[in-house]
């Protein structure tokens, strides 16, 4: 059966979602409003001379086939593929080449690239900072940094920044841990605007710092902000210069337990798309108005675990994973519409670890055994799951073959078959100190890994 909102987006609606013996009303998307605050104060904008050729060169990194480069979380694709790229498989040593090595602060952001250079946001003390590195040899090009005072409420957990910054090639976006969103540019770090979205929208204040990434969709910046100001669960910023373009999603009292999952964009059917998995709901909405197609509850996270996985869209499916409480897969109708393939958390059941579909598999790491798993799309049914060195980890994607990095530090390569775990080179010692949480990114034959002390670039070229 077809699923499709029949009531207005506009019309206030509530649904009750469960979390662990208790129960919780989330206010679904009510108005999308286009008469939003205006930006704050711009801090050092680009001068009016500059604009016309700012615009003119700026990338969008939308369509993935238009970059080689790593601009965002999970890489151009959004879940960790790179396509038909030869690798090195045959290592001349436990580890492949290191090129460099940086000591870095403390954090869970990932590095990302643009233009042969390395952009990476981590914390010393009390400095947040953006670094820009060459990288072939890991030099500093530029650094910016601002002051925090985040502490993380859970003693075993960072203290920050967690967020992964976005870029367009021209200009790099970053959440920091006090909630301001700051443009930066990739040239030089140079300020462009910044926005204190968490005052701004009344973010509530967590025990985590933000999680989710910018998503960069056409000239919009859209944000999984969990605000509680005039329906601020979904932020859409004008990129070039930070003003608010539309706000859409009453979270309710869900908005309390926050959200690491990033904004995914797609087309599918030829409709422009966006999922967005909040607090306590999965949404469907359109882009460049807001409009909400249809929202499903789900769960709110438990205690410390906010809801951190990221939807996972491969043709016409959605798949979803919500720790603690359900994984489901979707197809999305030519209406825009969905039916339910599956639902079974059993399956494959994610923390914050990514999901990558090759084919009609999607391989992903099981949080409560901690076993990599290769489950079929369209069914969820389980084809393999293997206990390994990586307890559980990140990945990337080729056509042949995924580069796993353990949360333990463990390096490998295995086959991509769905039928069975092959694997082809696993380190039996840790590259990097435990934990690695982080996932890595790829340019060119560069693998980038971190932990919370050391930035690594491994050369994986044939």
């Amino acid at each position: 059966m077809a699923h499709l909102s029949t009531t207005n987006p506009r019309t206030p609606r509530r649904v009750l979602v469960a979390m662990i013996g208790l129960l919780c009303f989330a206010g679904i998307a009510r108005q999308v409003r286009r008469d939003s605050p205006a930006a704050p104060p711009v801090r050092e904008p680009a001068a009016q001379s500059d604009q016309a050729p700012h615009d003119a060169h700026r990338n969008d990194f939308s369509d993935p086939q238009l970059t080689t480069d790593w601009p965002r979380l999970f890489g151009p694709t959004g879940d960790c593929r790179i396509g038909d790229v030869p690798i090195l498989t045959d290592w001349p040593g436990e580890f492949p080449p290191i090129l460099w090595r940086k000591s870095i602060g403390t954090g869970y952001s990932a590095p990302i690239t643009s233009q042969n250079q390395v952009i990476l946001q981590h914390r010393i003390n009390d400095a947040e900072m953006v670094e820009c590195l060459e990288l072939d040899s890991g030099q500093a090009v530029w650094s910016s940094q601002t002051p925090t005072s985040f502490k993380c409420e859970y003693p075993t957990y960072s203290s920050g920044p967690y967020s992964t910054p976005t870029t367009d090639g021209t200009d790099v976006y970053v959440q920091t841990t006090s909630g301001e969103l700051r443009c930066l540019s990739v040239e030089n770090g140079d300020v462009r605007w910044v926005r204190h979205l968490a005052d701004e929208f009344q973010v509530p204040k967590l025990g985590y710092p933000p999680g989710h990434s910018p998503l960069i969709e056409g000239n919009l910046l859209i944000l999984n902000l969990c605000g509680t100001a005039s329906d601020s669960g979904i932020v859409a910023l004008d990129r070039m210069t930070g003003s608010t373009v539309w706000q859409t999603l009453n979270t309710g009292s869900s908005a309390k337990y926050g959200t690491h999952s990033s904004p995914v964009a797609a087309e599918i059917h030829g409709l422009r798309l966006v999922f967005v998995l909040s607090a306590a709901e999965l949404v469907c909405l359109r882009p460049q108005t807001g409009d909400i197609l249809w929202t499903i509850p789900v769960g709110t996270g438990s205690g410390d675990t906010p809801n951190s996985t990221t939807p996972l869209v491969c043709g016409d499916c959605v798949l979803v994973s919500v720790f603690r409480a359900d994984t489901f897969c979707l197809r999305i109708r030519p209406d825009g519409s969905y039916d339910e393939l599956w639902r079974n958390r059993r399956a494959l059941e994610s923390v914050f670890n990514p999901l990558t579909a090759m084919g009609s598999v999607v391989y992903g790491w099981h949080s409560f055994d901690r076993t990599l798993r290769c489950v079929d799309l369209h069914t969820g049914n389980v084809r393999w799951k293997q206990r390994t060195v990586f307890e559980r980890g990140n990945q990337i994607a080729t056509s042949q073959h995924l580069i796993l990095v353990g949360e333990t530090g463990h390096l490998g390569i295995i086959h991509a078959d769905a039928d069975q775990f092959r694997p082809l080179r696993i380190s039996e010692t840790p590259l990097l100190d435990s934990p690695c949480y982080t996932s890595p990114a790829w340019t060119d034959g560069h693998l980038l890994i971190r932990n919370e002390s050391e930035l690594l670039c491994l050369d994986l070229s044939p």
